[in-house]
């Protein structure tokens, strides 16, 4: 657990497999293994994650005001322990991030990375902003009630989810040929929203799947 407002800088190899629990202040890291891998990441009230090194986490979760700042060319993994989390935070900087394991992540802040977010399995759930292109590779899902201010590729084996009631918007959508594309389509009272909308190009493909 990291308290107080000062700068925790960690510039060593770790092997750390925990909790990391950023309740204040600001963790900063300087090379690829300084956070080890820790099963869970928390960012409280104004908190700060800096990442200098390539990174695996096994969920992020985070307060409205947090932040994690990725350098450019530095890639981060989150989803290893299978767990679903929500982060509310701001992502920012120039890397990469990369959803893997079975479980939920759930963007719910403004995510600026202009790189493409790869889901390369589990699902990545979006109910806030995305800056950056997303891809879903085979045996990922991408779902939500977001915005995705660039292009959202789901390719073969891939899966876009809609439910009745939310709508997720990319600038564009592209499915390919063998992706998956699940719809619940739910009660008639929430049955006249739109599941997707594509701003200025859809390319369709793949097998629609409808659930009620």
């Amino acid at each position: 657990t990291k308290t107080g407002a000062d700068e925790l800088l960690l510039m060593s190899a770790s092997t750390y497999a925990g909790s990391l629990d950023v309740r204040e202040g600001l963790v900063t890291t300087t090379r690829a293994d300084a956070l080890g891998t820790p099963r869970s990441v928390n960012l409280g009230t104004g908190a700060k994650l800096q990442l200098g090194g390539d990174s695996a986490i096994g969920s992020l979760s985070g307060d409205s005001s947090s932040m994690l700042n990725s350098a450019g060319g530095t890639a981060l993994a989150v989803g290893g322990s299978n767990l679903d989390s929500v982060y509310a935070g701001t992502i920012a900087g120039n890397g990469l991030l990369k959803k893997t394991g079975n479980g939920t992540l759930e963007l719910a802040g403004n995510t600026t990375l202009p790189s493409i977010t790869e889901v390369d399995s589990g699902t990545l759930k979006v109910s806030g902003t995305m800056s950056g292109g997303v891809i879903v590779q085979a045996g990922g899902i991408i779902s939500g009630s977001g915005t995705i201010a660039n292009t959202l590729i789901v390719a073969n084996a891939g899966t876009l989810a809609g439910g009745s009631g939310r709508t997720l918007t990319a600038t564009t959508i592209a499915l390919m040929p063998h992706a998956n594309v699940n719809v619940a389509l739910g009660s008639p009272g929430t049955g006249n929203t739109a599941l997707f909308r594509a701003a200025t190009g859809l390319t369709l493909g793949g097998v629609l799947n409808i659930t009620d």
